[in-house]
């Protein structure tokens, strides 16, 4: 393994090796600058030394354990800590030379826990540095200026280096931090066009499936139709006037279900359909294929509700195709006035109350109890987790979920 190119295989990511090299790389050159340090800080300064000596120690014990475990986010928070601490007791501590280096250090330290750390323990880290600095401002600064000697060329240089040696650590920090900047935007921007091409990808499904449900629609819409005059065939066989109303009342059903595979061709939308549009066209093919055709009414329609799903709206629209045919078969009478009011409004958050209500007068000698119709009824609002009330000729259903 070379001194500043360790291998780095055992790490998939990117900004892991880059992370890793960083700290490799300038623990390194602080074991290395900061021995030459100590040799000369035991010749002039034992003070300064004592400092120089314990980055050594901190700067080698962080190599020996990143060879060794390769954890490398460890070694950032004791080398980012320890170097902050150093530095505001190097700085507030007395000494007869200057303190230039401690300035540049603080720097330093700040910008390294950015990098290995992140932003918040960066900022923790610069206010403390800050709270030194301070301090040292307010507090040690006049004693600096009273104590500082002039320094011979051994200590000149020893001064240097350090300064030196931090310049070039921030620099160094700084250019990491950009080709880790530089490599995080080319992944952005790779992300990005991976993004669009799935959207492609997307748009063309969801299109391709738009077109393939319509034209299932379609079919099944046909398909029923085909049922429908098959049964209308049937219809004008049979001879009793109970067995064709029987007839027009499936008739009717399945053109219920019908309509709503029609509605959905339509739509541009699949997941929603326009319910009063389907509603209309439902009430009006249930008159038309009515054998009662001298009856007439005319339906009010309130709703706050623009769309319904197609899970609800199914047998919703079977449960309206009862009543009406109810009300025509049971309740209206040729010649009057007749009318039926709807009423579709919201419940809650996703509940819906739907209530229907006729004008006429039903036949006492009718029975709803044990019908074929009241029981599709019954079984149609337990379908839409409702509970259907008749109170004369009003019907309730409140449904609580539509979802």
């Amino acid at each position: 393994m070379q001194l500043f190119t360790p291998d780095t295989s055992f790490f998939d990511n990117y900004l892991d090796k880059g992370k890793f090299l960083l700290t490799w790389r300038l623990g390194g050159l602080f074991v290395i600058v900061f021995f030459i340090l100590t040799i000369n800080g035991f010749l002039f300064d034992l003070q300064s030394s004592l400092f120089y000596l314990a980055v050594f120690s901190i700067a080698l014990g962080g190599l020996i354990y990143l060879h060794y475990t390769k954890r490398y986010v460890h070694v950032y928070w004791v080398f980012a800590v320890s170097a902050s601490v150093l530095d505001m007791i190097a700085l507030n501590s007395p000494s007869e030379i200057t303190h230039f280096a401690e300035f540049c250090w603080a720097f330093c330290a700040i910008i390294f826990a950015f990098i290995g750390l992140g932003r918040k323990v960066a900022i923790f880290i610069m206010s403390f540095l800050v709270l030194g600095i301070s301090y040292f401002i307010l507090v040690n600064f006049d004693y600096e200026m009273v104590d500082s000697k002039e320094l011979d060329l051994a200590e000149k240089l020893g001064v240097l280096v350090e300064i030196l040696f931090s310049i070039i650590s921030v620099v160094y920090l700084l250019h990491q931090y950009s080709l880790f900047q530089s490599y995080g935007e080319a992944q952005l921007k790779f992300a990005n066009k991976e993004l669009e091409y799935q959207n492609k990808i997307i748009n063309r499904k969801n299109s391709e499936n738009s077109t393939l449900l319509k034209e299932i629609h379609h079919r099944v819409k046909n398909n029923l139709q085909i049922i429908i005059s098959l049964l209308r065939m049937q219809r004008d066989q049979v001879e009793t006037e109970a067995a064709k109303q029987d007839f027009s009342e499936a008739i009717n059903r399945i053109h219920s279900m019908s309509l709503i595979h029609q509605k959905m061709y339509q739509e541009r939308e699949l997941s929603n359909i326009q319910f009063e549009s389907y509603f209309n066209d439902l009430i009006d093919s249930i008159l038309r294929s009515s054998l009662s055709s001298d009856v007439k009414f005319d339906v009010k329609f309130h709703t706050n509700m623009h769309h319904l799903n197609l899970e609800t709206i199914v047998p919703l629209g079977l449960l309206l195709n009862e009543l009406i045919t109810n009300s025509i078969k049971h309740a209206f009478t040729p010649g009057a006035e007749n009318s039926i009011t709807i009423v579709m409004n919201h419940l809650g958050e996703n509940g819906m109350s739907f209530e229907y209500n006729d004008s006429g007068l039903w036949n006492p000698e009718y029975s709803s109890e044990g019908s074929f119709g009241q029981e599709l009824i019954e079984v149609l609002s337990m379908q839409l987790n409702g509970n259907i009330e008749r109170t004369n000729s009003c019907y309730r259903l409140e449904i609580a979920d539509l979802s």
